[in-house]
């Protein structure tokens, strides 16, 4: 996934991503800060 939103719509990213799914963040038009559930990205093995 190509993110260009970040901020608070990391999350849904996140449930999108596919089991072993790879994310790259280039901006943060959604602001700097998030917080994340860091056991979907466990679960998923995202990386």
């Amino acid at each position: 996934m190509f993110d260009i939103a970040s901020g608070d719509f990391i999350n849904q990213n996140l449930k999108a991503l596919a089991v072993d799914g790879h994310m790259v963040s280039v901006a943060m038009q959604r602001g700097p800060q998030a917080q994340v559930d860091i056991f979907r990205i466990m679960a998923k093995r995202i990386n």
